[in-house]
């Protein structure tokens, strides 16, 4: 009975420790079920990102100018974790525009549509909800910008919309400065929102601004000074817009301050005016000839 008995628990045990080895082996295994479905999640997860970043990369590419995309599914893939990394650095879409687009714009040009530039060291410039224009950087002002055409003197708002394309070319170098200019008459022809800044003579003729050189003098200063003295207005000569045949300096000048902050002596000015250009005087013009200058 002894022995019987041994044989017994023998053979009960045994199925016993089956059971715990069994039950070792699913709780080894249990994590592995478990690790399964989050790596499928995962993939899952980073595929369905990658889908998306590629959606976007193909809205904003073809939005840019219309890229066809030829490349592989792995190449297109790279290119939608590319631009999924950009994103999430914190690029604007309208920087990451400028970086794909090869359509740019050039100086001085309507940048509205693809929002970048050819040339590095400008950006597009927005002056309203219709145009927008390559210019160097930092050099808008918001307002108006009274070296615009008369008719197109609106204020410019200065958002920059974009910055050079991933082709901008280098700027042209800029030519070396011109050697100081001999001392030269000169005056100012300066147009504030289509009105032309004019002067009366106190000996009853009108002019624009300007006169005879001081010693030394170069004509651009001349130009200022004279306009200075003779309206109160401090302006800057901005380019030679012509030279008469008396060799009278002309020069291209804009406003620095938008209210005169001096008078013209009345001994040699009486009147200061600005005047439309389309409804000049016709006559009584210290030089007439110069009447055909001022249209």
């Amino acid at each position: 009975m002894a022995a019987a008995s041994s044989s017994e628990q023998l053979l009960v045990a045994a199925p016993l420790r089956g059971e715990e080895e069994e039950k070792e082996e699913e709780e080894e295994e249990q994590p592995a079920r478990e690790v399964a479905p989050q790596r499928r999640l995962f993939r899952l997860s980073r595929g369905a990102l990658a889908s998306s970043a590629l959606g976007v990369a193909l809205l904003l590419f073809g939005w840019a100018g219309g890229v066809t995309f030829t490349s592989s599914l792995r190449g297109s893939s790279q290119t939608a974790h590319s631009l999924l990394e950009d994103l999430e650095s914190g690029d604007s879409v309208l920087a990451l525009v400028s970086k794909n687009s090869s359509n740019c714009t050039g100086p001085g040009e309507n940048c509205l549509p693809h929002k970048c530039c050819d040339t590095q060291g400008f950006e597009c410039y927005q002056k309203s909800k219709d145009y927008a224009s390559c210019r160097p950087k930092d050099s808008c002002k918001p307002g108006v910008d009274p070296e615009d055409p008369p008719k197109f003197q609106t204020p410019w708002t200065c958002k920059v919309l974009g910055g050079p394309g991933p082709h901008a070319k280098k700027p042209p170098p800029t030519a070396p400065p011109a050697p100081p200019a001999a001392p030269a008459n000169s005056g100012c022809y300066l147009v504030d929102h289509g009105k032309l800044l004019m002067v009366k003579h106190s000996y009853g003729t009108f002019d624009i601004p300007g006169g005879l050189a001081e010693a030394g003098e170069i004509p651009e200063k001349t130009a200022c000074r004279e306009t200075w003295e003779e309206t109160g207005y401090k302006v800057t000569a901005t380019g030679l817009k012509t030279v008469t045949s008396n060799g009278f300096h002309i020069f291209n000048c804009k406003l620095l301050e938008p209210k005169p902050a001096g008078s013209p002596d009345p001994a040699e000015v009486s009147a200061v005016m600005w005047n439309p250009l389309n409804a000049l005087p016709q006559t009584g013009w210290r030089f007439q000839e110069e009447l055909a200058l001022f249209r």
